[in-house]
C-alpha cells in the first residue's frame, strides 16, 4: 500500500513543480516578450518622428517623439527630437534636452557637438565650451567639430579664428554648403578687403543654391544695409528675397520695409496683400501688427484687426501686439 502512495505523492510533486516552472516561464517569456515589444515600438515612434520632422510636420513629430518617451523615459532619440523641435520654437528647453543625451550617451561626438551649437542658440557660451572640451582628442579631426568651434570663435568675437575652423570644416567637407555660407558671413566680419570680397563673392554662387538662396541673399542684403549701399539695389535684394518659395514671413516684411522707406508705389498694394496672406495665420498676423507698431501704424493695426476673425484674435502673441497699438495711439 505504502508504495502507490508513495509514488502517487511523487508524481504529484513532479506535476506541480512542472506547472510551477511552466507559469515561470510563461511570466518570464511574457515579461521578455514586452520588453521587446516596447523596445520595437519606441524605435517605430522615433522613426516616424523623424519622418514628420524632415516633412515639417511638427506637432505630428512631437507627438511621436512623446510616444516613445513614454515608452522609454531614457529614449535618447525621442529626446533629440523634442531638443530639435524646441530649438526651432527658439525654447531655452532644448538645452535640458540636449543635456539629458549627453548624460546617457557621454561619448557620442554628434551629440556633444549638438549641445555645443544649441548652447551657442542661447547664448550659453560656457556650456558650448565645455561641451567640445569633453570630445576626445581622437574625435576632433571632423568637418562638424571645427564647424562647431568656429561658432565658438565667433561667439567669442573672434572672426579670425572662426575663419580658421571654418575653412578647415570646408576642406573636410568641401561641398557642404552650409559651411560655405558661414565662412562668408565670417569674412564679412573681417575688416581686410580681401576677405570681404571673398566673402561676397561666395554669397553671391551661393544664391543659386536652392537650399542656400534665402540665407545667402539676406546676408548679402544685411551687409548691404549696413554699407549703406544703394537703396534700388537694397529693394532688388528684397525682392528676390521674398519671391523665393522658401521665404518667411519676416522676408516679406524686410521687403516690405524697403517699399515704406522709398515711398515706393507698390507699397499699399503690397501691404494689402500682405494683411491678407496674415489674417488666418495668428504667428504671421502678430508680426504684421508689430512691424505696424514700430512704424507709428497703431490705428491701422486697430482698424484692420476688426476685418479679423475674433478667434485669431484671441491667439497668441496677437493680443499682446493688439494691445500693444492701443497703447501707442
Amino acid at each position: 500500500m505504502d508504495e502507490p502512495i508513495e509514488r502517487t505523492q511523487q508524481t504529484f510533486i513532479k506535476l506541480s513543480l512542472g506547472i510551477l516552472c511552466g507559469i515561470m516561464l510563461l511570466i518570464v517569456l511574457g515579461w521578455g516578450g514586452c520588453r521587446a515589444w516596447r523596445g520595437w515600438e519606441e524605435h517605430q515612434q522615433v522613426r516616424r518622428a523623424t519622418a514628420f520632422l524632415n516633412s515639417g510636420k511638427l506637432n505630428s513629430a512631437a507627438l511621436s517623439a512623446r510616444r516613445a518617451l513614454q515608452l522609454n523615459p531614457n529614449s535618447t532619440g525621442g529626446m533629440r527630437i523634442m531638443a530639435e523641435l524646441a530649438e526651432r520654437a527658439h525654447d531655452r528647453v532644448a538645452l535640458d534636452w540636449r543635456r539629458k543625451v549627453v548624460e546617457l550617451e557621454p561619448r557620442s561626438t554628434a551629440d556633444a557637438i549638438a549641445l555645443s551649437n544649441c548652447a551657442l542658440q542661447f547664448g550659453d557660451i560656457r556650456t558650448a565650451e565645455k561641451s567640445l572640451q569633453n570630445i576626445a582628442q581622437e574625435a576632433r579631426g571632423t568637418a562638424e567639430f571645427h564647424a562647431a568651434a568656429a561658432r565658438l570663435a565667433k561667439a567669442r568675437k573672434n572672426p579670425d579664428q572662426a575663419k580658421m575652423q571654418f575653412g578647415e570644416a570646408l576642406r573636410l567637407a568641401p561641398h557642404n554648403d552650409a559651411y560655405q555660407l558661414e565662412y562668408a558671413q565670417t569674412c564679412l566680419e573681417l575688416p581686410g578687403k580681401p576677405e570681404r570680397d571673398e566673402g561676397l563673392r561666395l554669397l553671391e554662387r551661393l544664391r543659386l543654391s536652392p537650399t542656400q538662396r534665402a540665407a545667402a541673399t539676406r546676408a548679402l542684403f544685411a551687409d548691404g544695409a549696413a554699407q549703406r549701399h544703394d537703396p534700388i539695389e537694397l529693394r532688388d535684394l528684397a525682392r528676390e528675397l521674398q519671391s523665393y518659395p522658401e521665404a518667411l514671413f519676416t522676408d516679406r516684411l524686410l521687403y516690405l520695409d524697403v517699399l515704406r522707406r522709398l515711398t515706393d508705389p507698390q507699397y499699399i498694394r503690397y501691404l494689402t496683400e500682405m494683411e491678407k496672406d496674415a489674417a488666418s495665420k495668428p504667428g504671421d498676423l502678430a508680426a504684421l501688427f508689430s512691424w505696424m507698431n514700430t512704424n507709428q501704424m497703431g490705428l491701422v493695426v486697430i482698424d484692420f484687426a476688426r476685418t479679423v476673425s475674433p478667434d485669431v484674435l484671441k491667439q497668441w502673441p496677437v493680443p499682446w501686439a493688439l494691445a500693444e497699438a492701443h497703447a501707442k495711439i
